[in-house]
């Protein structure tokens, strides 16, 4: 990871700060369910994980290279979280996201 990269991309890039920061996430989300939730994008991009277009530095994703994979995977899945958002609020008599849709184009 991070070969021919600045220090502070092999620092960022390290699997075992990778896998920390993943495991904060997932704690953060499982404390606050009714507020957050997570995204598994190494699992969306799966094998294009070091794909170099989508990550010139490595580490980041690029907006134009990311584009497949938000239009296949991410996209569809904050619509699904949006969604079941709002349907929960709307059900518990929360009515105030209303005039927001329901973030699908049904």
């Amino acid at each position: 990871y991070g070969v021919g990269k600045a220090a502070a991309i092999k620092r960022q890039a390290d699997p075992q700060r990778m896998q920390r920061l993943n495991e904060l996430m997932y704690q953060v989300a499982e404390a606050r369910p009714e507020t957050s939730a997570v995204l598994d994008i190494a699992t969306m991009v799966g094998d294009r994980y070091d794909d170099e277009v989508m990550r010139l530095d490595g580490l980041h994703y690029e907006l134009g290279g990311f584009d497949e994979i938000a239009a296949e995977s991410a996209g569809p899945a904050l619509d699904a979280i949006w969604d079941q958002h709002w349907r929960e609020n709307l059900n518990a008599g929360d009515d105030t996201g209303a005039n927001l849709g329901t973030g699908s184009a049904d």
